[in-house]
């Protein structure tokens, strides 16, 4: 009843309402929290700005000016605006407002494009994909230059750092929280709910969700007789040693006996994590929440030497987000915490 209230004629949220404060919030949440995005493009790609074709120039001017261009790929997204082309589902592409540069590649022309919207990067695009009026222009002003563009003359990385840290800054106390808050609701309704419509934030503590004990494993392994430990959810990820590492918050166990794993089979986990922090790449090899930075920075304050060693975890028959331990290594103890059986490591 609730929802059909703050709802207009068109079925979007009535503006100034309830609904429309909530997912106003939760929008900019989501588009600020993922890191990547404040990566530029010349970033993750420095190749391109030292691109250029003044070798096979003429030869270029001729593949773009030309209306001869056959594209055999069902999915391409040159098949647009038809939703469905040969089986295939078909994503309509992004409004080009120019073209910036140019790439070759097996015989087939690949553009550079700036988009229309102000939120997006540079992107490329197949030759198909572009209209033909902008391939008209900018082989106009190629043929003006008298040789290829570079980067340096069509992009400039300091209006894009600008505008990606305004559009995706950092989140600040009170988004942080609601961010690690909606980690433990099912969906947003339950978080309204819990939280009146983000009135009463302290509805829903992040630390009462930690035991005050470690309950010990949750099992053996019938085949290994190994201790089995399940995962609750991930804190963080980090590219290191050619792997992905990941820190896990086990179930039942203290914020600081968290570890850092590299096998461990919690996909459901693992892509939560995804969807909301997003991947490491490029510049950013480490990705952490609110909770793997309170790890983090609990652990440097104890000092903890971690050995150099690496997770044996071995895989099991066992499918649901469990976790096996290799009886052959040990680590020191977290001081205060008694020596287990089965003892959590850490890489460095």
């Amino acid at each position: 009843m609730e929802l059909k209230e703050n709802l207009d004629d068109g079925g979007l949220p009535q503006e100034g309402s309830k609904l429309h404060e909530r997912l106003h919030l939760l929008g900019r949440i989501a588009a600020r929290r993922t890191e990547d995005r404040r990566v530029t493009y010349l970033d993750r790609h420095p190749e391109v700005e030292k691109f250029h074709h003044d070798v096979d120039f003429e030869e270029c001017l001729g593949m773009i000016r030309t209306d001869d261009i056959r594209c055999t790929a069902p999915s391409c997204r040159c098949k647009a605006p038809s939703t469905d082309a040969e089986g295939w589902r078909v994503r309509p592409s992004k409004p080009v407002k120019a073209i910036l540069s140019h790439q070759r590649h097996k015989g087939e022309l690949w553009f550079l494009c700036q988009l229309a919207s102000i939120r997006s990067g540079p992107e490329l695009r197949k030759q198909c994909q572009v209209s033909e009026e902008l391939r008209q222009q900018y082989a106009d002003r190629l043929q003006q230059a008298g040789r290829s563009l570079r980067m340096s003359d069509v992009w400039n990385r300091q209006d894009e750092i600008e505008v990606r840290k305004e559009l995706h800054a950092e989140l600040d106390s009170r988004q942080r929280l609601i961010n690690d808050q909606l980690i433990q609701c099912e969906d947003t309704r339950e978080w309204a709910d819990k939280t009146k419509n983000a009135k009463q934030l302290t509805n829903i503590s992040v630390s009462t969700v930690r035991p005050v004990k470690n309950p010990g494993s949750t099992g053996r392994d019938a085949e290994t007789g190994k201790d089995l430990y399940e995962v609750e959810r991930i804190l963080g990820v980090q590219w290191s040693q050619g792997k992905m590492w990941y820190l896990i918050k086990w179930e039942g166990w203290i914020l600081e006996d968290s570890s850092w794993e590299d096998k461990i089979e919690a996909e459901e986990c693992i892509k939560h994590f995804y969807s909301i922090y997003g991947k490491p790449f490029g510049l950013k090899k480490k990705i952490l929440s609110s909770e793997g930075e309170e790890f983090e920075a609990w652990e440097k304050k104890q000092k903890i030497h971690t050995p150099d060693v690496k997770s044996k975890t071995s895989k099991g028959k066992n499918k649901s987000r469990k976790r096996k331990t290799d009886d052959t290594q040990t680590a020191e103890p977290i001081p205060g915490k008694k020596q287990q059986q089965q003892t959590l490591l850490r890489p460095l």
